[in-house]
C-alpha cells in the first residue's frame, strides 16, 4: 500500500482532541479563547504542513502555532472552503483504505458504508468492524487523488515548517474565535411576605463557531473586556433558550471562582463537550437567599403613567450569594396556591461581593401617576422656573411608598423649593422624594425648580 506523506493526515481527518489537551475560555462578549494541543507527525528539514478542524468562525490573524521540539514556522496560510464530509467519505466506498486509532492501532479493510457517524468497514478477514468517526485519527488511501479532492475542500492552516524531529512531536495550536458566547440564567422565587428571594444560577453556553469541542477544560471569563475586532464574525445566530435553576439543590457547585487581573475566571472542575449549534446548561451557583425589599418608582422619562416596581438586594455574605455575580437574566417566581408562578425577568449587571442591585421586573397593575407642569416662565435671559405637579393613584388595598425620580435637565444649575415632601435624595442628574400614598388614596407631590445657566 501507497502510505501518503505525513503533512497530509491531518488534511484527510481532523484529530479529535482528548479533554487533557484542549482548553477553552469564553468570554461573555461572545468570544473564545482556544488552546489545543495536537500530536504531529514531522520530517527533519523543511516541509509543508496542512492542518484542519478549525471553526469558521475563527479570528484568522490570532491563530498561533508552536511546536514541543522547537520546529520552527517559517509561514503560514489560512483557507476556508465549506466542505461535506459525508460526500467526500462517499467517494471512498468500496475502496480499501487503512484506518488508525488513537492508540496507533491499524485496521485494514474496504470501506463498505459511512451512516449517522460510523464506518462500516469489512477487513481483510471478512470481519466486519463498525468504528465511531469521531474516534478515528486518520485514513491512509491507496487513491492519492482523493487527497487534492479533499484538500480543495477544507478549511486548512497551511505552514511552512523547519522541522527538528523526525517523527511524533506535539503542536500547540491557540486562536480566538467568536460564535461561541456564555451567560448566566437565574432563578429566583420570592417568599409569601416578599422580603426574601432564594436565588440561584446555571450557566448557558452558546456554540454557533462552526466546529464541536469534545472533553474540554471549559472556564468562563466575567466582567467587561474590551475585545478589538477586525473581522465579520461568521458565527451562526445563537439560540437564546432559558435554564430554570434547580432552588432546592445544594450540591456543591462545579466551578472554582478565582481573580483574574480585573476579572472572574470560573474554572469547570471536569470536562465537558460543547457540540456546534448547541445549547449547553450547567448548575453554577447554588441556591442562596437575599433579604429583598420591594420598591415602586416613578420617572415620568421611562413611562409618563406607569409605576416600575422592583426589588432592591445586597449580595453580602450572611444574605446573599456571598461570591460575585456575573450579568445575566433574571427568571423570577413566587408560589401561588402551592404552584410556582413567573412574576416577571429582570437583567442584572455585574456584582460583586457586598454589592446591591436591583431586580426591576415589572409595572404594578394598581398603581398610576399624572405629571404636569402648572407653570413655566423666564426671570431673565439665562433662568427659567417651573412648578409641577404629580398625582400619584394608588387602587391597592394597602398603603405604599412610590420613590419619584425627577430628572434634571443637563449642564443647568437647579434649586429645588415649595416641595410639600422631602427631597430623600439628590444629584446633578435627578432629585428624589419619597411619598406615601394610602389604600384607595390619591397623593399629589408639588414642588418648584429654578434652572440658572
Amino acid at each position: 500500500m501507497k502510505h501518503l506523506s505525513a503533512y497530509w493526515v491531518w488534511l484527510l481527518f481532523p484529530l479529535v482532541i482528548s479533554g487533557q489537551n484542549t482548553g477553552l475560555t469564553v468570554t461573555s462578549g461572545g468570544q473564545a479563547f482556544v488552546s489545543e494541543v495536537r500530536q504531529l507527525h514531522l520530517q527533519k528539514g523543511e516541509q509543508i504542513l496542512r492542518i484542519g478542524d478549525f471553526p469558521k468562525a475563527l479570528d484568522i490573524p490570532s491563530l498561533l502555532l508552536k511546536f514541543a521540539d522547537g520546529s520552527r514556522v517559517i509561514e503560514q496560510d489560512f483557507s476556508r472552503v465549506d466542505h461535506d464530509i459525508k460526500k467526500i467519505i462517499g467517494q471512498w466506498l468500496q475502496k480499501n483504505i487503512t484506518v488508525i486509532t488513537p492508540r496507533e492501532s491499524t485496521l485494514h479493510g474496504k470501506l463498505l458504508a459511512f451512516e449517522n457517524g460510523y464506518l462500516y468497514l469489512q477487513s481483510e478477514a471478512g470481519r466486519m468492524h463498525v468504528l465511531p468517526f469521531s474516534h478515528l485519527m486518520r485514513f491512509e488511501l491507496n487513491d492519492f487523488d482523493l487527497q487534492k479532492q479533499f484538500a480543495d475542500s477544507e478549511s486548512v492552516l497551511q505552514c511552512r515548517i523547519n522541522g527538528n524531529t523526525d517523527g511524533r512531536t506535539e503542536a500547540y495550536i491557540y486562536y480566538w474565535t467568536g460564535g461561541i458566547e456564555w451567560r448566566a440564567e437565574y432563578t429566583a422565587e420570592v417568599n409569601s411576605e416578599e422580603n426574601t428571594i432564594r436565588m440561584a444560577a446555571r450557566v448557558v453556553l452558546n456554540n454557533s463557531s462552526g466546529k464541536s469541542f469534545e472533553n474540554v477544560n471549559l472556564k468562563l471569563l466575567a466582567g467587561d473586556i474590551r475585545m478589538i475586532s477586525n473581522r465579520k464574525s461568521l458565527g451562526r445566530a445563537a439560540n437564546t433558550l432559558g435554564f430554570m435553576a434547580d432552588l432546592t439543590e445544594a450540591a456543591p457547585s462545579e466551578f472554582r471562582e478565582q481573580a483574574l487581573s480585573e476579572f472572574h475566571l470560573y474554572t469547570l472542575q471536569r470536562t465537558t463537550d460543547l457540540s456546534d449549534s448547541g445549547t449547553k446548561s450547567i448548575a453554577w451557583i447554588n441556591p442562596a437567599d437575599f433579604k429583598a425589599r420591594k420598591i415602586y418608582t416613578y420617572n415620568y422619562q421611562k413611562d409618563a403613567a406607569k409605576i416600575t416596581v422592583a426589588f432592591k438586594l445586597r449580595n453580602g455574605k450572611k444574605s446573599g450569594a456571598g461570591k460575585p455575580l456575573p450579568a445575566g437574566v433574571v427568571r423570577i417566581y413566587k408560589s401561588q396556591d402551592g404552584q410556582l408562578e413567573p412574576i416577571g425577568m429582570a437583567a442584572v449587571g455585574h456584582v460583586p461581593v457586598d454589592g446591591k442591585f436591583q431586580l426591576e421586573y415589572g409595572k404594578a397593575f394598581d398603581l398610576r401617576a399624572e405629571r404636569k407642569i402648572l407653570n413655566r416662565s423666564r426671570s431673565g435671559k439665562n433662568s427659567e422656573q417651573m412648578s409641577i405637579e404629580i398625582k400619584l393613584m394608588n387602587f391597592k388595598n394597602k398603603d405604599v411608598e412610590i420613590i419619584v425620580n425627577e430628572p434634571l435637565i443637563a449642564y443647568r444649575n437647579a434649586v429645588i423649593s415649595n416641595s410639600n415632601f422631602d427631597i430623600t435624595e439628590k444629584d446633578a442628574n435627578h432629585v428624589e422624594f419619597t411619598v406615601p400614598v394610602k389604600a384607595g388614596k390619591t397623593s399629589t407631590l408639588r414642588f418648584d425648580i429654578l434652572y440658572t445657566w
